[in-house]
């Protein structure tokens, strides 16, 4: 029985407020809000993010409402203020939202959840779909920036998630790329629940609120064998990285600046979560959330995580590092102690931050 989150009430009727195609300045982002370029890459062990295809002609803009639901390539010509419920819907395979710069606005975080989905509100939602792209835009004040459900293939990037209850959510969701997001200011950044083999690579989540638990840059709960590398987490009221009852994970290359703890491994914890409806999946029409019941209890995972890549002898870099580098390799002599119940360590920390 799959693990995923309270689907809080009944979605409500949407309400929706589409601006013209050309904003005006109040709807232009502040510069801390805006999306930032791609990064430089950096040494790429595996899988690279999806690269858009040069032979797809680029769709012309369209203006959309509240509710819509997106079944081929589309380019946003417009803003969108929108009330409770799913602003935008992915409703084919193998199709692109692109944004273009645009910002969706919705009503508010909504009530706390965590670690379920917060379902009162969300900008894009992409349920059991495949080979989707969505990004290159602002979404902000919703209860979830973007949710992916059953989601494969897929992925998220160039995205401003601000102000949201969740930045980025994925629950069973797997084989996923989230790269080059700007994750700030929300109740918790970017977060995976029973999502495997997922690449979070060249993001920026940081200044993550407390909202007891809460404020982390990236959390992984039930979820196994996905990568995170080349991540900045900075400055969240909490976690930096906050593993739960996950395994098989890699993690490399991430600066983890000014967070408390900046990274935590824990084998176990308690937690109030949802389990999918028996057969309930298949019942579920398409673009509609999954049915869940509640379930209190102990989730935990044997096994380890490597905060490092013994094969490129490539850590982390941790700004609370005690040790020091005595050879001047670049590489602290000592391993760097990770918080949590599984006493985990980066045996390369690198003393010098990779972005």
């Amino acid at each position: 029985m799959a693990v995923s989150v309270l689907l809080i009430g009944a979605i409500a009727t949407l309400a929706c407020a589409a601006e013209g195609a050309t904003p005006t300045a109040t709807t232009v982002p502040t510069p801390l809000d805006t999306v930032r370029p791609t990064p430089t890459p950096t040494r790429v062990p595996t899988a690279t993010p999806t690269e858009q295809p040069t032979s797809t002609p680029t769709p012309t803009p369209r203006t959309l409402s509240c509710g819509d639901t997106i079944t081929s390539d589309t380019v946003l010509a417009n803003d969108l203020t929108c009330g409770e419920g799913i602003a935008l819907i992915i409703g084919a395979d193998d199709i692109r939202l692109d944004l273009a710069g645009h910002t969706l606005s919705g009503p508010g975080r909504g009530p706390w959840v965590w670690p379920r989905r917060a379902t009162t509100s969300i900008a894009v939602f992409a349920g059991r779909r495949t080979g989707v792209w969505i990004g290159n835009g602002n979404v902000t004040r919703f209860s979830t920036g973007v949710l992916l459900e059953g989601t494969t293939d897929s992925e998220v990037s160039l995205l401003a998630a601000t102000d949201n209850f969740y930045g980025i959510y994925l629950i069973e969701a797997t084989e996923n790329r989230i790269t080059d997001n700007f994750v700030r200011k929300n109740t918790y950044g970017i977060h995976l629940q029973m999502s495997n083999s997922n690449f979070i690579v060249g993001n920026e989540s940081f200044n993550n609120l407390y909202q007891s638990p809460g404020g982390y840059g990236l959390n992984l709960i039930l979820s196994d064998g996905n990568e995170v590398r080349d991540n900045v987490m900075e400055a969240n009221v909490n976690q930096g990285i906050w593993i739960v009852a996950s395994k098989n994970n890699l993690i490399f290359r991430n600066d983890l600046i000014n967070n408390r703890p900046n990274g935590m491994d824990e084998t176990s914890q308690y937690m109030r979560l949802e389990e999918t409806v028996e057969d309930g999946r298949e019942e579920v029409p398409e673009g509609l959330l999954s049915p869940m019941e509640m379930v209190d209890r102990l989730v935990a995972a044997t096994g380890a995580n490597e905060w490092y890549n013994s094969d490129l002898k490539e850590g982390n870099y941790w700004s609370d590092y005690e040790g020091v580098d005595a050879d001047g390799d670049g590489i602290g002599d000592t391993p760097h102690l990770i918080s949590g119940s599984r006493e985990a360590e980066d045996i390369y920390p690198s003393v010098n931050p990779y972005r």
